[in-house]
């Protein structure tokens, strides 16, 4: 027989351990590349996820100009300057321009934004008519108008709109349209496009692009840069972030197409914090694909083991015909790289095909493609060369020291690893603008594992071999025998243990890392963005005339939906600024959970100032009395003037108003008479149920003649004037205050006076620590939005503020704030003084998604829109945990494997007949067997859960922090070391183990009652 035919009739017999190893190979090499490629792919489709869930702020960056004189050129040449910076098909660059303008609709005025939109019929849908084309020809210019602008100021399908001074344009209504989602970056955060209004001006209009520049008034164009998706996944982000910052140079050069524009939105900044998302998430992926590349050569080298042993008596044969050792031992090295090399095509050409079907056409890069296999070959041949170069598979005191030496180092590296983790503190991180990882500390779980599952299978051998010496003194012969069994057999034990404890180690990391990262989203949710829909308004950090409800939520409903409007301001504790938010104490439980319970738990809310109305009152009557002039206590009736009022309202949740008093003629109580006077609270009253209290009337006096012998400037003596207010049908609300000439501002109370103490507050504990404050300590307070200091005291101190995005806040009661802001007193500088603006609405609720979008729809002023779903992690780690996941899944089935080839290989017949000859029982030799079988493994699963449970009580904290954007230095992890899926690897391995380990006892005992033979 020639020589490759008994090569390959070599191979032929044993082919039932050959394809074994050719399958594991082909496993371990399609497993690496699908991670990687379905790794990456996913995570960068989950942060296409987590991008489209940002504001719309957050999401696009705005180049803004004025509007040339040849608006399509400028579009043109802007449009191309910017492209030039970002890379190919990375995001679209939108074009429009507005101008403000006076329209005249039927019979009445309004402001209106008169827009020209290109790209409106790919983000809007028609509700009525058809979109206008370009005009050929003289006449009305056909617009298409925001439905709800339409509907409230009555324009139909062909009516016409006179637009700017003297109808120097005319509009004729082609259309009537709503976005699709008004809430989309696209939009920046306009209001008008969802509800048809933006704080008062109505629209858009959106007319033909050659027409804006017919519009009178100075029109602004805008580019809108918005990033793209290909199959899901985002297209070069981090190109596009540098391309976006070279685009912000650009606009502070001296020439160029953008050389002076204004640029707005986030878009790099939220781009850069999703970057460190999707690099840690890779970091994971290599991490299971260490693991992996760690359980395919264990499981090989069993393998190998078994098949050398199998051979044993076929090589003996070999070698007494003349084969040399290293004959064999070259034998099988070809034969493996013909099985490997097979195994290791079959598993690339598996994996490019699933990558392809399961990610949308992802596949591997190639040089992974092509790397991966040739190293699997490699391992493969060179661990079936060591593997049969050793003559046999007892270890002795050689063995057990290179194996106590390995587990040394191993556990050395893995503790230096985890101490360079901690140092480093996460390991991605963004340094100097580029994201960085620590390659040591992102080792750290795999040497972790690895160390566990080394120090699991050494402990199993030092305690068999420590309790084989005290059999002698047990008085059962069959314990002994299960232990002198296990000590004998631990080098082909030692395998099937690491696979075990490796397989149930990986499964608890890629359960505790989930858990933990959901921990850590929910944290930085909470202390990010607040409550599950975050409504922030644009206007004045203060108070101004007329009603100021931010967000009116008459729109947002919904089964078990509550919402409470929030103040945001900046104030200035001790050398530092910090975040302040204020909210009604008594909502911050329903709208922010637990969260908000301990946030304000220790707010003391004082009594509530001015007086109640009615419930259901819709306008207020205050009779005003205006005495005449004195100086020095003498009338001085030559003297001619009059006095202007306004009414400050607060609603129960501390949203302040000032609303102006006036006459039905419009005119201001003179000096000497009296005046009916009325205000019409907001319309919010009555479509929320809303209960007023007034707190006081702020009289303004104004002389228009003085008499002569008064100098107004210099006399030491002024002008005073007595006012008396009182609100019909509330005798409570009413009041006097002397005015004087020149004076400051006076407001005469309606009812209660704010509290007389300092205004209650909570402070974080980094703020507490940095400023030596504890409960009851003063706290002065220099608020950025009134340039008024707050006196407050500390009520109590907490871990942190939620949505206070900082570690350092404060929080306090809304209506306590502003009825002190209102009012003035102990808590605030002065009697009356500028009003802070209650510049957000939170809302709470099962649906958040929905919520946003009825919030984004229901929008009068333009802001942003936010859910806690900008911040969350788990759309971009959840491929990389579901890789560790398959990892576990794939260690798993190795351990089996490998525990039943122990099952085949132990199966010495020679056993039975010891057995029968020595009076043991089938029964009792069937239970010894399954004994000496599951110990093992359940050894090794104890192992792996120890080892699980250290590995991600060290790194599971540091990863969940670097992948969840804005959590880094933000909140602190506890890691979750035991979950629900911590046990579903146990599980599954000890239920495999039992079932074979049955099957093998039922054979032995029927072998022993057969009298030996099988």
């Amino acid at each position: 027989m020639t020589r490759p035919r008994l090569l390959v009739a070599r191979a032929r017999a044993r082919l039932a351990l050959l394809v074994p190893v050719a399958s594991v190979v082909a496993a371990a090499v399609a497993l690496p590349l699908l991670a990687i490629g379905l790794g990456d792919a996913g995570a960068e489709s989950g942060a296409a996820t987590v991008l489209a869930a940002q504001p719309a702020r957050a999401a696009a960056t705005v180049v803004t100009e004025q509007l040339g004189d040849a608006p399509t050129t400028q579009a043109r040449r802007v449009r191309a300057a910017i492209a030039d910076r970002l890379p190919a098909d990375s995001a679209d660059v939108t074009w429009s321009a507005s101008v403000t303008t006076a329209v005249a609709a039927g019979s009445a005025g309004q402001e209106a934004r008169i827009a020209a939109v290109p790209s409106l019929p790919s983000v809007a849908h028609v509700v009525s008519g058809t979109w206008p084309a370009e005009p050929t020809t003289s006449g009305p210019v056909p617009t298409a108008v925001q439905a709800d602008a339409a509907q409230r100021l009555g324009l139909r399908v062909g009516d016409t709109v006179a637009v700017g001074p003297r109808s120097a344009l005319v509009l004729r209504v082609a259309a009537t349209w709503r976005a699709q989602d008004a809430g989309a970056a696209v939009w920046s955060g306009a209001s008008d496009v969802g509800s048809g209004t933006d704080d008062g001006v109505a629209g858009p209009f959106v007319v033909p692009p050659r027409s804006i520049a017919d519009v009178p008034g100075t029109a602004t164009a805008t580019w809108t840069t918005t990033p793209t998706t290909d199959r899901g996944r985002l297209v070069a982000p981090d190109g596009l972030r540098r391309g976006l910052s070279a685009v912000t140079a650009a606009t502070s050069g001296d020439t160029g197409a953008l050389a002076g524009a204004d640029v707005s939105g986030t878009l790099p900044a939220t781009l850069a914090r999703i970057d460190v998302g999707i690099a840690t998430a890779r970091a994971l992926v290599r991490i299971g694909v260490a693991v992996a590349a760690v359980l395919g050569v264990v499981a090989v080298s069993v393998l190998f083991v078994l098949l050398r042993d199998a051979r044993s008596r076929e090589d003996a044969l070999f070698t007494a015909r003349g084969a040399t050792r290293a004959q064999l031992v070259r034998w099988t090295c070809l034969e493996t790289l013909v099985v490997a090399g097979a195994g290791a095509v079959v598993g690339a050409v598996v994996a490019v095909v699933l990558a392809g079907l399961l990610g949308h056409g992802t596949t591997p890069t190639v040089w992974v493609g092509v790397l991966t296999p040739v190293i699997a070959v490699v391992v493969a041949v060179a661990t079936a060369g060591v593997v049969a170069a050793r003559r046999t598979s007892s270890v002795g005191a050689t063995g057990t020291w290179v194996a106590v030496v390995l587990t040394v180092a191993v556990v050395a590296a893995a503790a230096f690893a985890t101490w360079r983790l901690f140092t480093v503190g996460v390991p991605v991180s963004r340094v100097r603008g580029q994201v960085e990882t620590d390659p040591i500390a992102a080792v750290s779980p795999v040497v972790t594992v690895f160390a566990s599952a080394l120090v699991t299978v050494v402990l199993v051998g030092v305690v068999a071999a420590l309790v084989a010496r005290a059999v002698p003194r047990w008085r059962g012969f069959l314990p002994g025998l299960v232990v002198r069994r296990l000590a004998r057999t631990w080098a082909s034990t030692a395998p099937v243990v690491v696979l075990v404890a490796m397989a149930v180690a990986v499964g608890g990391l890629a359960a505790g890392l989930a858990a933990t990262t959901s921990a850590v989203d929910g944290a930085t949710a909470s202390a990010v963005v607040g409550p599950a829909v975050r409504v922030t308004a644009d206007g004045d950090d203060a108070v101004d005339d007329g009603a100021t409800v931010v967000a009116p939520t008459a729109g947002v409903s919904g089964r078990d939906t509550v919402s409470t409007p929030v103040l945001t301001d900046e104030v200035t504790a001790g050398d530092r600024r910090v975040p302040l938010v204020a909210m009604p104490a008594a909502a911050a439980t329903d709208v922010l959970g637990r969260a908000g319970a301990a946030a304000f738990r220790d707010v003391d809310v004082p009594g509530r100032a001015g007086t109640a109305l009615p419930v259901g009152t819709r306008r207020v009557e205050v009779t005003v009395r205006v005495g005449q002039a004195t100086l020095d206590g003498t009338p001085r009736s030559d003297a001619r003037g009059a006095v202007r009022s306004a009414l400050w309202v607060v609603d129960q949740d501390g949203v302040a108003a000032e609303l102006p008093l006036t006459a039905d003629d419009g005119a201001d109580v003179a000096l000497g008479e009296t005046g009916r006077l009325h205000a019409v609270l907001p319309p919010a009253a009555g479509a929320r149920g809303t209960t007023w209290r007034l707190l006081t009337v702020d009289p303004t006096l104004t002389f228009s003649s003085r008499p002569a012998d008064v100098d107004a400037g210099i006399a030491p003596a002024r002008l005073r004037v007595t006012v008396a207010v009182a609100v019909a049908n509330v005798p409570a609300a009413a009041g006097d205050r002397v005015l004087e000439d020149l004076g400051g501002p006076t407001r005469i109370p309606l009812g209660a006076a704010a509290s007389g103490r300092p205004l209650p507050v909570v402070v974080t504990t980094a703020l507490a620590a940095e400023l030596g404050l504890r409960p009851g300590s003063p706290l002065d307070l220099d608020a950025a939005s009134t340039a008024r200091t707050l006196h407050t005291r500390v009520a109590g101190v907490v871990e942190r503020v939620p949505g206070s995005a900082s570690t350092t806040a404060v929080a306090a009661d809304l209506p306590a704030l502003v009825d002190a802001s209102v009012l003035g007193g102990p808590a605030v500088d002065g009697t009356a003084g500028a009003v802070p603006r209650a510049d957000e609405t939170w809302i709470a609720g099962p649906d958040p998604t929905t919520l946003a979008a009825q919030a984004a729809r229901h929008l009068t002023v333009s802001g942003s829109v936010s859910t806690r779903a900008a911040v969350s992690s788990t759309p971009v780690l959840a491929p990389a945990v579901g890789a560790l996941a398959g990892v576990a899944a794939f260690g798993t089935l190795l351990a089996l494997l490998a525990f039943v080839g122990g099952v085949v290989s132990s199966a010495d017949p020679q056993r039975s007949a010891t057995s029968r000859a020595l009076g043991v029982s089938p029964a009792a030799a069937g239970r010894s067997r399954v004994a000496e079988l599951v110990t093992p493994v359940v050894a090794a699963t104890l192992g792996g859960l120890v080892g699980g449970g250290v590995t991600v009580a060290t790194v599971a904290a540091p990863f969940a922090i670097a992948a969840v954007p804005g959590a880094t230095g933000l909140v602190t992890a506890d890691p979750v070391v035991v979950s629900a899926g911590t046990f579903l690897v146990p599980v599954v391995v000890l239920a495999g183990a039992a079932l074979l380990a049955a099957v093998a006892g039922r054979r032995t005992r029927r072998a022993v009652a057969e009298g030996g033979h099988r």
